[in-house]
């Protein structure tokens, strides 16, 4: 029996410094980062499942940037999505109040193909951190009346429920969240990802979404010029499975104009 592959495309969403980004660094690379740089616009990582014995899940990651000034831009960037983890800090109650927006700017700009809404986790991130300034009761509320498939205390910094609510994120995209959760073994076995000669950067997108994604580094790349020219250092610096604009660019527009490498 020959194997599959399932691309899935999963926003990771919320207010800056609730641990976005290092919520993608100890995912994908498995480490912790103790400096904070904010995120520009969007960046992008893959993550590489196991499924079963003839499935493979290739998640790919968005992380949005959390500022204002970049939610005019969050139509292109949740376009195609399949999956979505809403991430608030449990000490900071802002970051918490500020989900309803985050949720319903999801709501608003892109659906599944059949109309329904694109599956969520909330994740209460900062767990190990007391005193919490946002009740569990609060928490349980939210989640219940606004749609999301569940909600899991995290901590980045500890690896507390991090593969785990991972996993249940997919389970929610496939419309089964037990299925990991209780299939194989504990330990998640993951496969590295590194970029082979014959794909732009290893992501195997479509067509409509690698325009998407051209454009959003475009907006990326003026932006960075905008703020250098200000003497901000903007510029990422490679994360090893994730990639970054400077790693995009240039392979992304030498491939823009060929072949649509997949699919499902």
């Amino acid at each position: 029996m020959g194997s599959h592959d399932h691309l899935f495309k999963v926003l990771i969403v919320g207010d800056g410094h609730v641990g976005k980004t290092s919520l993608v660094h100890r995912y994908v690379e498995e480490r912790f980062c103790k400096s904070y740089k904010s995120t520009v616009g969007v960046d992008f990582a893959l993550k590489v499942l196991p499924w079963s014995n003839t499935e493979t899940v290739r998640l790919q990651l968005w992380d949005i940037a959390g500022q204002e000034r970049f939610t005019s831009m969050t139509r292109i960037y949740y376009k195609e999505a399949s999956g979505c983890v809403l991430m608030f800090d449990v000490t900071d109650p802002s970051s918490f109040r500020n989900c309803h927006r985050w949720k319903e700017d999801l709501d608003s700009k892109v659906r599944l193909a059949g109309g329904s809404p694109v599956p969520c986790i909330l994740l209460a991130n900062k767990c190990d951190l007391s005193p919490w300034q946002v009740s569990r009761e609060s928490v349980e509320a939210f989640s219940e009346s606004n749609g999301f498939v569940a909600w899991i205390e995290t901590s980045v910094k500890e690896n507390k429920n991090i593969s785990e609510s991972m996993r249940y994120a997919v389970g929610a995209v496939c419309h089964d969240p037990d299925t990991l959760l209780t299939n194989g073994d504990e330990k998640e076995q993951v496969e590295r990802h590194f970029p082979p000669d014959d794909s732009p950067f290893g992501l195997h997108v479509s067509f409509p979404m690698r325009v998407t994604m051209f454009l959003v580094l475009l907006g990326r790349m003026l932006v960075e010029k905008m703020m250098a020219s200000r003497s901000i250092a903007a510029t990422p610096e490679k994360m090893g499975s994730s990639f970054k604009l400077n790693d995009l660019a240039t392979p992304m527009a030498s491939h823009f104009g060929e072949k649509q490498l997949i699919h499902e």
